[in-house]
């Protein structure tokens, strides 16, 4: 993960072994202000970051090339933050339904880890 504004990450699929021919989802970061703001593009890629088309790839009907992601942090009262995730580009609601139960997951897990 290279956290900075042009930088890239990219998840790799299960367990977080990269292996040729696999499928990668890679994310670059276009704005970050510290401790109120994280935007990135999220994109489908091989394992030399070319991205690549998801419909080529067997994804659903109506998921982005290009996925704007806004993530926004706020305070909640006493040591608390409030996280707000924004996607964009969806154009079927069962591929926006899809990426918002991934998201969700997610941030579960996330949450759970602040929690232990």
């Amino acid at each position: 993960m290279d956290f900075r504004v042009g930088g890239a990450g990219v998840h790799a699929r299960p367990g977080g072994v990269r292996r040729p021919g696999h499928v990668y989802h890679m994310w670059t970061y276009t704005r970050i202000d510290p401790h109120e703001r994280i935007e990135f593009v999220s994109n489908v890629a091989n394992e030399d970051g070319t991205h690549l088309d998801p419909g080529a790839m067997g994804m659903l009907q109506g998921v982005p090339h290009d996925v704007p992601h806004v993530i926004v942090f706020n305070a909640a009262g006493g040591n608390g933050t409030e996280m707000t995730v924004t996607e964009h580009g969806y154009t079927s609601e069962q591929a926006h339904d899809l990426s918002r139960a991934g998201m969700e997951q997610c941030l579960e897990k996330v949450a759970a880890m602040f929690d232990e």
